[in-house]
């Protein structure tokens, strides 16, 4: 007879989310949503997140586009970097850090993770938008993908 399971999950609540200022460098527009997060992190963690988006931003098969995910979670902060690029592929770099120390960021080597449940949210709004504003125009209208922000 084998051994049943038991699981103890935490009860879903749904987590405060937060919409800043898009960030513009080096030719990429990249909106900024925050997960339990109520300031927009300070110039140093951006900076170096930013860094990390690939050059030039504006390629035959990337646009400039993209949108970060800040996650302070429960068990360790998470910066999901992502952009835009041939037509209908999201990328993504990953990144955390400890929960006592936000600004001490690392990349996630582990590249099976995707996203947790909070964030799939803006996944989907971001997948919604890009095909409404960018894919199903003839003439992409990229100003109307950076203004629809998820609420």
């Amino acid at each position: 007879m084998s051994k049943q399971i038991r699981y103890r999950f935490t009860k879903y609540k749904k987590r405060e989310l937060s919409v800043f200022s898009d960030l513009k460098v080096n030719g990429w527009n990249i909106k900024v949503y925050g997960i339990n997060l109520v300031n927009q992190p300070n110039e140093n963690i951006l900076e170096y997140l930013l860094n990390e988006l690939p050059l030039p931003a504006l390629t035959e098969f990337r646009y400039g586009m993209g949108f970060l995910i800040i996650h302070k979670g429960v068990v360790g902060n998470w910066f999901l970097l992502n952009w835009w690029g041939y037509e209908d592929i999201v990328h993504q770099k990953l990144f955390k850090s400890p929960v006592e120390n936000f600004s001490a960021i690392e990349p996630v080597e582990d590249n099976s993770i995707l996203a947790c449940v909070h964030e799939l949210d803006i996944y989907c709004f971001e997948s919604e938008a890009w095909k409404k504003h960018v894919l199903s125009r003839e003439d992409p209208y990229f100003q109307d993908y950076l203004d629809a922000k998820f609420h």
